[in-house]
């Protein structure tokens, strides 16, 4: 469904609702406000079911990123998994992850399938209640000819109210999309001044931070370093190793500027370059990826290409270093 379709749709079928009822009115009289309120009240009972709908969204989203933040990691290090023969112990992770967006997903439907049951039953109750009210309370009769035409007006209400479905359900998932873009869009961006960074021939202090105090969250009360104090010269060779989850990647983070500093000094002695344990790569060719948009140099891309031992690889490809990678290669 597309925007222009759901946006039209907005204002398009309450009038056309409003003109049925007008013509409704001059078959049935009074009792078409009987049907009326039976749409007030099935429309506030599924504008509650809505909101509930979104808020279960959102819970199922949650739950395929955590399932497939378990995937990536455990196809990110399947030769180790392999080499121990962990792959039980994974798979009841994945499955447990799996069953928990089972879990949220059947709850899900189950909410929509009453918004869509109390839609489509719409036009029956409204049928009835109309057709009830005209004969006993007006005390009309109901003649073949008032029958079929207020069924033919009732029919086509059924059809706005299945587009009112389709629509509700759209803007429903829309809207979560929309909040999950809107808040990457309003994280924090990264302060340039947290990393000092200078150019300097006589200086021999590579890094240096000075009682840092950082944190991912500033809303977090508890900073992931405090009083963090780190010395590395020039030409020494430094290497952090420890535990899962004990800050080696957020070390490196501090040195890229990309996390929160509250107190310290953070210095960086020329630039930096830094390689992700997940590599991003461009759709196009190898030596594309290696040049970043850099203009060809090559002396320096032979140097490059000698010091990441890529040569014999390269060497391999039919097409060499213009091998097309990503998606397409």
């Amino acid at each position: 469904m597309t925007f222009a379709t759901v946006v039209n749709t907005l204002w398009l079928v309450p009038v056309q609702v409003m003109v049925i009822l007008v013509l409704l009115f001059q078959f049935v009289g009074y009792a078409a406000f009987a049907g009326l309120a039976v749409i007030i009240l099935i429309l506030l009972v599924n504008s509650n079911a809505s909101n509930k709908i979104g808020s279960q969204r959102r819970l199922v989203s949650a739950a395929t990123d955590k399932r497939m933040k378990a995937l990536n990691e455990l196809f990110g290090g399947i030769q180790i998994i392999k080499f121990n023969a962990w792959e039980a112990k994974f798979q009841a992770k994945v499955d447990a992850l799996r069953q928990e967006e089972v879990d949220t997903l059947w709850v899900f439907y189950r909410k929509v399938m009453v918004f869509i049951t109390l839609a489509n039953t719409t036009t029956i109750l409204v049928t009835l209640a109309v057709f009830a009210t005209y004969v006993l309370v007006l005390h009309q009769p109901l003649t073949v000819g008032i029958a079929f035409s207020s069924m033919a007006l009732l029919k086509y209400l059924q059809t706005c109210t299945g587009r009112v479905v389709a629509t509700w359900t759209s803007l429903i998932q829309t809207q979560v999309s929309a909040q999950r873009i809107h808040d990457i869009l309003q994280l924090d961006e990264c302060d340039p001044a947290n990393v000092q960074t200078t150019v300097s021939s006589s200086s021999t202090m590579a890094v240096a931070i000075t009682d840092g105090m950082f944190t991912w969250d500033k809303t977090d009360p508890t900073p992931l370093f405090q009083h963090l104090h780190l010395t590395i010269q020039q030409g020494q060779l430094a290497v952090v190793h420890g535990a899962v989850g004990q800050g080696k990647s957020s070390l490196c983070s501090i040195l890229l500027g990309e996390m929160h500093k509250l107190t310290g000094h953070v210095h960086v002695q020329g630039s930096v370059a830094y390689l992700s344990q997940q590599p991003w790569i461009q759709n196009t060719t190898i030596r594309e990826n290696i040049l970043f948009g850099k203009p060809y140099d090559r002396r320096k891309y032979a140097a490059v290409v000698e010091a990441c031992a890529l040569a014999s690889d390269l060497a391999a490809l039919p097409a060499g270093d213009r091998t097309e990678i990503g998606q397409k290669g």
